[in-house]
């Protein structure tokens, strides 16, 4: 009986001391709210809350910013992963397409190396092939009488015929389909020499007669072939210092 007399008024001190120590936590709280109320100042204590609500507010604005800017982040990357496949889908197709031996692309170099030879009198060669980004490069070599490279595609005339028997070549093939059927060069003929002006130009006509295409180009009275006659309905225009193509001058 003694004994559990003891361990009930241990209990009730420990209780004691809780809510002695509840009491002292509750007056100390109280004394605090008590001196903002007794403050002379009250309002710039209301003021600094205020800032300090503004500015918590605004750090809160700042992270919600920061989490769209994240997310817009990840969008933009998904989406460059996914057109990263599909650049890499269409590489695999070009390139599959060039190694099977495309019948367009056959006949496409017939006729380019046609129209070299019958204009410049040397052999030249259209290679295609995809470069290390997938993409499509044309390059063309010329070959002399031997059937051995020289270096004559190197050559600014030479780069001229090449250039333009390629934009003919495509021209010509697609002619039956429905393509372009029109193409523009600017000083074309500059640098070449007559003969070859002349073998070119003969060429034009009759593909344009054959063909039903447009080819026109754009000289100076120096790049017409001495004793060539231009005819008369294959001048589109003549122009002067006062018929300037567009009004003006470049």
């Amino acid at each position: 009986r003694e004994k559990y007399l003891k361990d009930e008024l241990v209990e009730l001190k420990e209780a004691h001391n809780k809510k002695t120590e509840r009491l002292k936590q509750l007056n100390k709280e109280r004394g605090q709210m008590l001196s903002v109320l007794k403050e002379k100042d009250t309002f710039k204590k209301y003021k600094k809350y205020q800032e300090d609500l503004v500015r918590i507010e605004n750090e809160i604005y700042s992270y919600q910013a920061k989490m769209e800017g994240i997310e817009t982040i990840d969008n933009y990357q998904k989406s460059i992963n996914a057109t990263r496949e599909k650049i890499k889908e269409y590489s695999q197709s070009i390139e599959e397409e060039i190694n099977k031996d495309n019948a367009d692309y056959q006949k496409i170099k017939v006729i380019f190396q046609e129209i070299y030879k019958k204009t410049f009198e040397f052999t030249s060669l259209l290679v295609v092939a995809p470069n290390e980004k997938g993409n499509v490069e044309f390059e063309t070599d010329v070959l002399n009488k031997s059937q051995n490279l020289t270096g004559k595609g190197d050559g600014y005339t030479s780069t001229k015929i090449l250039c333009a028997s390629f934009v003919l070549a495509i021209l010509i093939h697609y002619s039956p389909k429905s393509f372009f059927r029109f193409a523009y060069h600017d000083g074309i003929l500059e640098s070449w020499g007559d003969n070859h002006k002349i073998h070119f130009i003969e060429l034009i006509r009759s593909y344009c007669e054959e063909f039903g295409i447009q080819y026109v180009i754009s000289l100076i009275k120096s790049d017409i072939p001495r004793n060539f006659k231009i005819e008369d309905q294959e001048i589109i225009r003549t122009l002067s210092d006062d018929d300037l193509l567009f009004g003006f001058q470049f």
